[in-house]
């Protein structure tokens, strides 16, 4: 008798545990699908208002509770591109493609690829160079050929050669023999052996 009614009490304490259990669960879904349609709500809402920066944060959470919500990470995609965030959009399209495997974010992830390839700017064409003439190299300066050191650089060919005119120490001064333009030539003032002397002789 004891034993049976101690059965029946563990059996109706497990029972009772395992409908709080359930009914916590319930309770938590619902707590959870509340908030998942809240944030939604103000996702669109901020969207709606072009403050995109709140929408993404209400999107991002609705994933955070719910990582297979399809459409979640269809607005977030959304709200990244007309916030200019291309990039952010195909990433989240990808990872909702991943969680929830959604027909309908493969199409807009492929959607969103072929509006970017579209609006890729061409190359601008190569326009071949056909002037055929070269253009004129500048004439290279004249050289001064290196001397060894005390003597006069050598000139290069087609230039006049320089002279120094200083003497070098130690050497005698020459004059110059050739006659000024300016001054007469001076003759020789010696008698010729033909010449006879006049004078008386002491």
């Amino acid at each position: 008798m004891n034993k049976t009614v101690s059965r029946i009490l563990t059996g109706a304490g497990i029972l009772i545990v395992l409908l709080a259990l359930l009914s916590l669960t319930v309770l938590n879904d619902q707590f959870g699908s509340t908030r998942k349609a809240a944030h939604m709500r103000a996702g669109r809402l901020a969207a709606e208002e072009r403050d995109y920066d709140t929408a993404i944060e209400q999107y991002q959470m609705v994933i955070g509770l719910d990582r297979r919500n399809a459409e979640a990470y269809l607005r977030l995609s959304e709200a990244c591109v007309y916030n200019g965030d291309v990039d952010s959009a195909i990433y989240y399209l990808e990872k909702g493609i991943e969680k929830t495997s959604s027909d309908r974010l493969r199409e807009t992830l492929n959607e969103l690829l072929t509006s970017l390839e579209a609006q890729a700017p061409e190359e601008p064409p190569v326009i071949p160079d056909t002037d055929p003439s070269p253009m004129p190299s500048p004439a290279p300066e004249p050289s001064v050929a290196a001397s060894p050191s005390g003597a006069p650089p050598i000139p290069s060919p087609g230039e006049p050669a320089v002279t120094d005119a200083s003497p070098s120490p130690g050497a005698p001064v020459v004059p110059d023999s050739s006659p000024s333009p300016d001054v007469p030539v001076a003759t020789d003032a010696s008698p010729s052996p033909e010449a006879t002397d006049t004078s008386p002789l002491p």
